[in-house]
C-alpha cells in the first residue's frame, strides 16, 4: 500500500505535469513508484523519495549513478529534480523508463522457469555486473522485484539504484550499524555484517546466485521449505555454507557454479565478471 502522504504528491506532481492515470506499482527502502501516462499508450515509471527515510546526499547520489550509466541493461532516467507540494515541503522525484514487461518475481511465482531461460538470464544480468565492475559501481540490492523486462524483449533488465554504492566515493552507512544497506534475503554475508571493507561486486555475485538458485529450484539456496526467512538470513550472515541439497540440485541441473558464487568469503567467489561468464556458457 502506499503511504498516504506521497501518493498525494504523485498526485499532485502528476497534475502540474500533464501527467494522466497515475496507478501506485511498489515501494523501495526510500521511495515510492508510480506508473503514469504521458499520452495514451505511452507510460513512465515517476518515483518520490521519501524525505523522511532519504537524506539529501543519498538522493544526489542516486541520481548522479543513475545518469553514469548508460547501457539498455539498466532502465534509462529520463528526468530529476524538486517538487514543491502544495504541503509545503520540497520531494525529490525521478522520471525514468517504465518496464512494462513485468518483473522477475511475478515470473517465478507464476512458473517454472526452462533452464535454457535462467542460463540466458544469470549470462545477461552478470554482464550488466560487469558494467557496473567497470563503473566502479556496486548495486547493492539485486533482488528479483529489481529484475524487470521491457515487452518488446525478454532481457532482464536491472532497476532501482537507491542503494548503489559508487566505490570511489565514501560510504554513507554509518560503521557502527550491525547491518548494512539491502534487502536481507538476498544480501551477502558482508551486507549483513556491515563490513564494508568487503563490499564490491563480488557482494552482487553472491545476490544474483541466491536468485539463480531460486530460479532452479523454488527455495533459497541456505534454506528448506518451511524455515523462516530470519533464520535463513542469519545462516548466511554466520557465514554457514549453501545446502547440500541445494548444491547436489545445482549441479544435476548444470548449474554448479552457483554454489561457488554463493561462498560466505568474497576472496573465494569468482574474482571476475569474465571467468564467471566462461563458467556459466560452459
Amino acid at each position: 500500500m502506499p503511504t498516504p502522504v506521497l501518493d498525494q504528491i504523485a498526485i499532485e506532481f502528476a497534475e502540474k505535469n500533464h501527467l494522466t492515470d497515475v496507478v501506485f506499482k511498489g515501494k523501495g527502502n526510500f521511495k515510492e513508484t508510480y506508473r503514469a501516462t504521458i499520452r495514451e499508450g505511452e507510460f513512465i515509471a515517476l518515483k518520490i523519495l521519501d524525505p523522511q527515510k532519504c537524506s539529501l546526499e543519498r538522493s544526489e547520489r542516486e541520481i548522479h549513478t543513475m545518469m553514469k550509466c548508460d547501457t539498455p541493461l539498466i532502465a534509462k532516467l529520463y528526468d530529476h529534480g524538486s517538487f514543491s507540494a502544495n504541503n509545503g515541503q520540497s520531494y525529490y522525484f525521478c522520471i525514468e523508463e517504465y518496464m512494462d514487461g513485468g518483473s522477475l518475481a511475478e515470473q517465478i511465482s507464476s512458473e517454472a522457469l526452462n533452464l535454457n531461460i535462467i542460463r540466458q538470464y544469470a549470462i545477461t544480468l552478470i554482464e550488466t555486473l560487469d558494467y557496473l565492475k567497470n563503473m566502479n559501481l556496486v548495486h547493492r540490492d539485486i533482488k528479483p522485484e529489481n529484475i524487470m523486462f521491457r515487452s518488446s524483449s525478454n532481457v532482464p533488465v536491472l532497476v532501482d539504484l537507491g542503494l548503489a554504492r559508487d566505490l570511489s566515493e565514501s560510504s554513507l552507512t554509518p560503521t557502527w550499524l550491525p547491518r548494512g544497506p539491502g534487502t536481507p534475503y538476498y544480501s551477502a554475508p558482508e551486507q549483513l555484517n556491515n563490513e564494508k571493507h568487503l563490499i564490491n561486486w563480488r557482494t552482487d555475485q553472491f545476490s544474483l546466485g541466491i536468485i539463480i538458485g531460486i530460479c532452479l529450484t523454488g527455495v533459497h539456496p541456505f534454506s528448506e521449505i518451511g524455515v523462516a526467512q530470519g533464520d535463513t538470513v542469519t545462516a548466511v550472515a554466520n557465514r554457514g555454507s549453501c545446502t547440500s541439497d541445494f548444491a547436489i540440485k545445482a549441479s544435476d541441473l548444470g548449474f554448479g557454479f552457483v554454489v561457488k558464487m554463493l561462498d560466505p568469503w568474497p576472496h573465494r567467489r569468482y574474482q571476475s565478471p569474465a571467468e564467471l561468464l566462461d563458467e556459466v556458457r560452459r
